[in-house]
């Protein structure tokens, strides 16, 4: 029975498209590298900047970002990390601003809703965004929840 599964394995594996991809720069530094079916980008990819230093890095799904990203800038410092869903920004997303972090809702890629600032881990202001506008801003916990009651609490 071990003989025919691992047979079975075998052919399954080598009949598979599934190739692990490499591309470069020109300076001969690693640009991306990510796993290609049937020609198409799936499962996870990472790709970096000309120095060598990770760019971003996550899933795609038939050539479409899918899942949860990470992007960092060039001195390897995380920049942003959020959800995709069929290729856009969706969900909750984190901006880091050196010490604030944003962290946001988004919905077909533009803010929507709630939007937290936190300076050294404490909040510092809360923001709310209807279709990528501004709509209201608080300064303090206690404004906040005296305008907005029936929003999502902190």
């Amino acid at each position: 029975m071990k003989l025919y599964f691992a047979l079975f394995s075998f052919i399954i594996m080598t009949s598979s498209s599934l190739t692990y991809e490499k591309y470069y720069f020109d300076n001969g530094q690693l640009k991306a590298e990510g796993w290609i079916e049937e020609g198409s980008k799936e499962r996870y990819w990472f790709y970096y900047y000309p120095n060598g230093s990770l760019k971003s890095k996550g899933n795609f799904k038939s050539n479409t970002r899918s899942g949860y990203w990470y992007y960092y800038d060039e001195k390897g410092l995380l920049h942003k990390e959020g959800h995709y869903e069929d290729g856009v920004a969706t969900s909750w997303w984190r901006y880091y601003h050196g010490d604030t972090i944003e962290t946001v809702i988004l919905k077909q890629g533009n803010k929507e809703g709630l939007a937290l600032y936190k300076v050294d881990g404490k909040p510092v202001k809360a923001e709310y965004y209807k279709n990528d506008r501004r709509t209201h801003e608080w300064y303090s916990l206690a404004d906040y929840r005296k305008d907005k009651p029936d929003l999502e609490r902190l």
